[in-house]
């Protein structure tokens, strides 16, 4: 287990309806952005120039080729809050529409 999987406990909030695929993408953004948090923390354990996300779009990929999973993220780091609220699947970026 990577050490920063356990720097804290996280919320994540996951609306409408997606392939499980997507489950495993979602996972890897979260310990993605869970280890730019735990390198931003301080002596103290103060995040240190780290700034919430709000509205933005992520495009995710799982083990399937040819295919991506579009979601909105927000996140607040000092609660460890994760929100995704799915978009769309897609064959790729090109032929996405909510992009």
């Amino acid at each position: 287990m990577n050490a920063f999987s356990q720097v804290r406990d996280i919320t994540p909030v996951i609306t409408g309806t997606f392939p499980i695929e997507a489950l495993g993408a979602i996972q890897q953004r979260i310990y993605a952005l869970e280890d730019q948090y735990a390198k931003s923390l301080d002596a103290s354990g103060v995040s240190q120039g780290l700034v919430n996300i709000a509205g933005a779009t992520t495009v995710l990929t799982g083990k399937t080729p040819y295919k991506i999973f579009v979601f909105t993220l927000d996140v607040v780091f000092a609660t460890g809050t994760y929100t995704f609220a799915f978009e769309e699947t897609a064959p790729n970026v090109e032929t996405a529409t909510t992009l």
